[in-house]
């Protein structure tokens, strides 16, 4: 499922995808909510930080800094791809009320 806007149904992506914003094609206010998205992609990034966590110490060790550094990488990875799939599936888009 894609976001798309209200008005000229073109396709909003994820990046441009924000609280507030103007639709690139019709030049439309539009509103975008996505903040159960958000709060399931903490608890799901969370979960795969259980997962990345042991794995990436276990290969390279807890005390050595490119462990820290693949796992900071693994974990903001995943958090990224959980937001982008969550938002494009979760997230809605309204026509703002505030018209120029």
């Amino acid at each position: 499922m894609s976001l798309n806007c209200p008005r000229c149904k073109s396709a909003v992506g994820f990046l441009r995808f924000k609280e507030s914003f103007i639709c690139s094609h019709c030049s439309a206010k539009l509103i975008g909510n996505y903040n159960g998205a958000f709060i399931w992609t903490v608890g799901l990034s969370w979960l795969a930080d259980l997962v990345i966590y042991p794995v990436v110490y276990s290969n390279f060790g807890s005390n050595w800094w490119p462990g820290v550094i693949i796992r900071i990488a693994l974990s903001t990875s995943a958090f990224i791809g959980f937001l982008a799939i969550l938002i494009s599936s979760m997230g809605t888009i309204e026509l703002s009320s505030k018209q120029d």
